[in-house]
């Protein structure tokens, strides 16, 4: 039997036999910074969680598990259901559902949209029922008129709680499938590798938070070496995206699941300066415009928030200059 198959079996089990966790909430889903596990339910550890009609969930931002400010929006529901769930604007704190028909009802954050949970509802029989090509459409391109719970969960690649699950589900390949490009590169490739567990690697409260950057040498494609956030000062959490400075000698780096940028020196992989710029920092640029006064300044979009942030590398410090809003309402910057 397929490894993941045997885990949604344990986790089904588990299902039936888990008592309310509150006198108010059935159960309450925290998201998290853990891969595969966004959405972690108390009851089952997973990101999986089964309730009764008229059970209430909440769902909470912050405090144990995350970093930054999330959405927590409804993707996925019953075509009877008339629940809705979605915020216009990422945030912390909690946000509460009572679930009204059975069916399976999948939730996500809009800024980091692989988050994702499911709440699962039975019917009077205890069982779940399958999710119709109503509530998903890409079941009509498979000819299928509905598919079971189990079966949709079963290729859901974000639904990965446990490294038995990550194995069953992710592309996760050995050295036997390297391949080296034959014209050999020049210079260094820098990789935000941003699931990897590092020992002993948590933010400022001491929960462990993932995340590396991996260098290779690009002439021969192998690993030179690997770059962690334990010499950040707790500020380092699924870094995502990195820039050099005009030198070569500097690299930023971004941390998604957090609220700052690091100033790296390149040689020797020493995290020389931090500094928290806003919520959920993406994709570092510098500004290029000759004889500008902000040439070479970093600019920051903050992807649940809705502005711009210029950063100046002043000597050995990093520091903030401007912060600019990207235009009218909401519309959380990604990139540029």
């Amino acid at each position: 039997m397929n490894r993941f198959w045997k885990w949604v079996g344990l986790v089904a089990v588990s299902w039936l036999t888990v008592s309310p966790g509150g006198s108010d909430s059935t159960d309450v889903m925290h998201l998290s910074d853990e891969p595969g596990n966004w959405f972690r339910s108390e009851r089952t550890g997973t990101s999986v969680t089964i309730v009764d009609p008229g059970d209430r969930v909440d769902f909470v931002i912050g405090n144990c598990c995350t970093n930054t400010r999330h959405t927590v929006t409804l993707l996925i529901k019953p075509p009877e259901s008339r629940i809705t769930m979605d915020q216009d604007h990422p945030q912390n704190g909690q946000l509460s559902v009572e679930f009204d028909v059975p069916g399976v009802y999948l939730f996500a954050c809009k800024v980091h949209p692989y988050m994702t949970g499911v709440v699962a509802v039975r019917n009077a029989h205890g069982e779940i029922p399958p999710v119709s090509a109503s509530a998903l459409p890409f079941l009509h391109h498979l000819g299928l008129d509905s598919l079971s719970a189990l079966a949709v969960l079963s290729v859901m690649p974000t639904i990965a709680p446990t490294d038995e699950a990550k194995a069953a589900k992710w592309d996760l390949r050995d050295a036997s499938a390297e391949h080296r490009p034959a014209v050999p590169g020049i210079g260094e490739i820098w990789i935000d590798t941003q699931f990897e567990r590092v020992p002993g690697q948590t933010d400022e409260h001491g929960v462990p938070k993932p995340g590396t950057i991996t260098v290779l040498d690009a002439a021969t494609f192998r690993v030179e070496r690997e770059i962690n956030g334990l010499g950040a000062g707790g500020r380092w959490n699924n870094p995502h995206n990195m820039w050099a400075d005009f030198t070569l000698s500097t690299i930023y780096n971004s941390n998604w699941f957090g609220k700052w940028i690091n100033k790296i020196d390149r040689a020797s992989g020493t995290i020389r300066d931090t500094i928290t710029v806003g919520e959920a920092p993406t994709h570092i640029i510098t500004i290029p415009t000759r004889d500008s006064p902000q040439r070479g300044w970093l600019v920051i979009p903050l992807s649940a928030e809705n502005n711009m942030v210029k950063v100046a590398d002043i000597g050995e410090r990093l520091r903030i200059m401007d912060s600019e809003p990207t235009g009218e309402n909401r519309n959380h910057p990604h990139g540029h």
